[in-house]
């Protein structure tokens, strides 16, 4: 199973754009239906994949600096070995790690050795405190909005999408339908004219969100 992508690198804006260069070349010459979702999925994994693997990103989100944090606590836990090159790679990403984190090498194979200095658990904690304290100022801001609709809400939910959410949408294959004629459950009879089928539409989406929207 592929891992979820991170939501900090979502939110990394010059990979958010150089994702969405690769997405406008391929939408030109995309599969239809199952296939083309198939192929947008994988192009999105594969880029994540090249940032998180390829490149060196410096940590500055809680939410980064967390991740890499808990990989090193997790060979610290173990007694692991880890490579140089690993362990370099870290050290780059997350600098701070210098304070905390102490390595000896293993001239044999040159592998490393980790060993935690005082304050290192302190700032795991601090890490995710930082985090669930943001987690709840959004929500707590997403409740004081939760009436207001803007432009590219769901009927489930009065949030806004992300522009994260909105690119993605806009990348996926669109397919128009007219609709002539619907089957109305309640009155049990056929409806053929536009208003009563809107209608009946309109009542199926507040029925699926509990909330009728502001008429603007």
């Amino acid at each position: 199973m592929t891992k979820p992508i991170p939501q900090w690198l979502l939110d990394h804006p010059p990979f958010h754009d150089e994702w969405k260069d690769i997405l406008q070349d391929w939408a030109g010459a995309r599969k239809r239906g199952v296939a083309g979702l198939l192929e947008f999925v994988q192009i999105t994994q594969a880029c994540a994949k090249e940032w998180l693997e390829g490149r060196i990103l410096e940590a500055t989100e809680p939410e980064h600096c967390f991740d890499l944090c808990m990989s090193v606590q997790m060979h610290l836990s173990r007694n692991l070995h880890v490579s140089l090159s690993r362990v370099n790679r870290w050290f780059n990403i997350y600098p701070k790690l210098y304070r905390f984190i102490n390595f000896d090498i293993d001239i044999i194979d040159s592998s490393v050795r980790l060993s935690s200095q005082a304050g290192w658990l302190e700032h795991l904690h601090e890490l995710a405190q930082d985090i669930l304290d943001r987690r709840v100022s959004e929500t707590v801001g997403d409740d004081r909005t939760c009436d207001q609709v803007s432009e590219g809400a769901s009927l489930q939910a009065s949030r806004p999408y992300s522009s994260m959410h909105n690119d993605l949408k806009a990348h996926l294959p669109i397919h128009r339908y007219r609709i002539i004629s619907m089957w109305d459950e309640d009155s049990q009879q056929m409806m053929t004219d536009s208003r009563d089928i809107g209608e009946c539409i309109r009542k199926a989406g507040v029925a699926r969100s509990g909330a009728e929207r502001d008429q603007r």
